[in-house]
């Protein structure tokens, strides 16, 4: 699988959707179970707003262009949350009550994990991509 071209803003805008999935259940969760310390750095309102700042990175990256580590970043948190959707989808087709049923939850979590695939690809290339330019920095 290649992320270039139109896939790669594909991966772009699956990753930064699924990290506003995210943000947006970790602020319901944070509703429903508050934290013992709203201002603690694993409180689910600071994970949300983690979240939802690494979405906001990539809204109108475009891997042809400039980058820094915060799209890197932002395009692995993206994956990590699309292989989290994948496991969920996976779970729930356990629990299915129909095979129609068993089959549309399978057939989310292989998309997800195709799309999870593809940014991470999509991450690696970017890493490569600059290190001939940290390399030449160094010398």
């Amino acid at each position: 699988m290649t992320a270039a071209g139109d896939q790669s803003s594909t991966f772009v805008e699956a990753a930064e959707a699924a990290l506003r999935r995210e943000a947006a259940s970790l602020r319901a969760t944070s509703r429903a179970f508050p934290s013992a310390c709203p201002d603690g750095a694993f409180s689910y309102a600071s994970l949300a707003d983690v979240a939802a700042a690494q979405a906001e990175a990539l809204t109108g990256f475009a891997p042809a262009g400039p980058f820094d580590h915060r799209h890197v970043n932002a395009l692995l948190a993206g994956e990590h949350a699309l292989r989290r959707e994948a496991d969920g989808w996976r779970e729930i087709a356990e629990i299915a009550a129909s095979d129609d049923w068993r089959d549309e939850f399978e057939r989310q979590a292989a998309e997800s994990e195709r799309l999870a695939g593809g940014v991470q690809e999509l991450q690696q290339q970017l890493v490569k991509r600059d290190r001939p330019a940290e390399q030449e920095v160094e010398r």
